[in-house]
């Protein structure tokens, strides 16, 4: 029909206008479906031959659903009844964070040495130097003593 389809992230339902929905003289009308509508057919969207769907609104606008509040036939309990459907553009998604500032190289982290540790814990904190060995992914540099598999970094959690 050339008019734009729509389809919910979450599901398989599609919006679409149909200019005849079982090619048997319907009005034209939006169509909430559980079927995607053909790209090539010029009527009958959906292919079989009826108009069984979810929801329709007649409309000869091929350009866009009817936004705001109006009357729908929903298929409730069995049969089509009046319902009054809000149609609204979602909100805009909030913009993407900036990007990190690049690390600065390791070369020019400078290395630490730790002192004071307790008798127990000499061998990691008691005149050790540790040197930046590379950043998390936070952006911050973690450090390795050059004669163990001790790590200091930062934790943001």
């Amino acid at each position: 029909s050339g008019a734009p389809y729509y389809r919910d992230s979450s599901s398989s339902v599609y919006i679409y206008w149909d200019p005849d929905c079982n090619a048997g003289g319907q009005p034209a009308r939006w169509i909430v479906h559980a079927l995607a509508p053909s790209t090539t057919g010029a009527l009958d969207l959906d292919g079989d031959g009826q108009c069984v769907l979810a929801a329709y609104i007649d409309s000869e606008d091929s350009s866009s659903p009817p936004l705001g509040m109006s009357t729908w036939q929903v298929f409730c309990d069995g049969s089509f009844t009046d319902n009054d459907l809000t149609l609204a553009r979602p909100s805009p998604s909030p913009p993407p964070s900036p990007p990190a500032p690049p690390s600065p190289p390791l070369a020019t982290v400078l290395p630490f040495v730790i002192t004071g540790g307790c008798a127990s814990n000499s061998a990691v904190l008691d005149g050790v130097e540790y040197a930046a060995a590379g950043y998390t992914a936070s952006g911050a540099p973690y450090y390795r003593d050059s004669s163990s598999s001790v790590y200091i970094y930062w934790d943001p959690d």
